[in-house]
């Protein structure tokens, strides 16, 4: 989990206290975490490198099968919600 990496105690310790508690108000705090140490921005920016890696191994493959089989997987899973 990305927020582990932080270096930060005050990071580890919001983490330790709230996160996986159901009730209302340790959701927010972990929401509240996540939009902080800008989360999503970081996974986005994850996924778009993953994606021109992914893109440049299917350029590059020359074996039996046929590429759009691969073009059809990367479309399923890019920016899929789950």
């Amino acid at each position: 989990m990305k927020a582990l990496q932080s270096d930060q105690d005050n990071v580890r310790a919001m983490l330790s206290a709230h996160y996986g508690k159901k009730n209302d108000d340790d959701v927010a705090k972990i929401k509240n975490l996540y939009n902080e140490l800008e989360i999503e921005r970081q996974f986005h920016d994850f996924e778009d490198q993953s994606l021109e890696r992914i893109d440049s191994l299917i350029g590059q493959y020359s074996g039996p099968l046929d590429k759009s089989i691969f073009e059809l997987l990367k479309a399923k899973l890019y920016r899929r919600s789950q």
